[in-house]
């Protein structure tokens, strides 16, 4: 509301003021006297109405969204259900189908996007979960369980995987190559090139 001072010289007093659309006109002059309703003016004044397209658009400004006012109404307990709900529906359904650049870049900003987390208790372990029998629940990539790695062009290698060695997305195997014969390392296997992982005793 903007108030726009007059003659200071003499004239009437309003008594009583009324808002009309989105500013305040007055109705009638009396005397000076006023009730708690009623606010007092200088005498002289107009009362100029704001421009509606102004007050609109700083209405547009100032109000918060309706997600924001959602977020601002959380209780604490609803905040951490709601982190939950992010970390198990959205961060890991996106590590288990996500290809390995992709993931390359999300690990160095996943403190920020996940809290903190390890990326190799998280974001790595969600990715190679795609391969059920290849990991640990809780521990990630199994070192104790003997696999078969099939990858998309038809090869195939049997071992005990390594998940100190195994990092970035990439799986080393310890196993016996029938070949020389020898133990030997197999690997590094892209996340992106492997086919399957399960287990010898499943068949």
């Amino acid at each position: 509301m903007i108030v726009r001072r007059g003659n200071r010289s003499g004239g009437p007093y309003p008594s009583r003021l009324k808002r009309a659309g989105a500013g305040v006109q007055m109705s009638k002059f009396a005397g000076p006297s006023i009730d708690r309703d009623h606010v007092a003016r200088p005498a002289n004044f107009e009362i100029c109405t704001p421009d509606p397209r102004t007050v609109s658009s700083c209405k547009k400004i100032a109000a918060p969204s309706c997600r924001l006012k959602a977020i601002l109404m959380m209780s604490f307990e609803e905040l951490v259900t709601a982190r939950k709900s992010w970390l198990n529906e959205v961060l890991k359904p996106w590590c288990q189908q996500a290809g390995r650049v992709d993931l390359i870049k999300a690990e160095p900003d996943w403190v920020d996007i996940a809290g903190k987390v390890d990326p190799n208790k998280t974001l790595w372990a969600w990715a190679w979960a795609r391969f059920p029998d290849l990991v640990h629940e809780s521990l990630g990539i199994e070192e104790t369980a003997e696999v078969e790695v099939v990858l998309k062009d038809g090869r195939r290698f049997q071992g005990f995987p390594d998940s100190r060695k195994s990092q970035r997305g990439q799986l080393f195997l310890y196993g016996y190559d029938f070949v020389t014969p020898k133990s030997s390392e197999f690997g590094p296997f892209s996340i992106d090139d492997i086919e399957s992982v399960r287990r010898p005793e499943d068949e």
